[in-house]
């Protein structure tokens, strides 16, 4: 949706992204987190913030081979 709202600025079909966002976004429910769920995933991603940095590298050199690949 983002993607579609971003082009329909730049097509001149509305001034902006937030006068595009009031036109077609609307707000059917709002789901709140579950606190059990929400503690799990904080903690996974503590995991990940402290994995990431070292595998950066690699995930970029994987990135660049894919890249690669779908060039030929």
């Amino acid at each position: 949706m983002g993607g579609a709202m971003l082009a329909a600025v730049a097509c001149g079909e509305y001034g902006s992204v937030q006068e595009a966002a009031a036109a077609i976004v609307r707000v059917a429910d709002t789901v709140e987190p579950d606190p059990a769920l929400a503690e799990k995933y904080e903690a996974r991603y503590r995991k990940f913030s402290r994995i990431y940095p070292m595998c950066r590298d690699i995930f970029e050199m994987l990135a660049q081979q894919e890249t690669e690949c779908k060039s030929r």
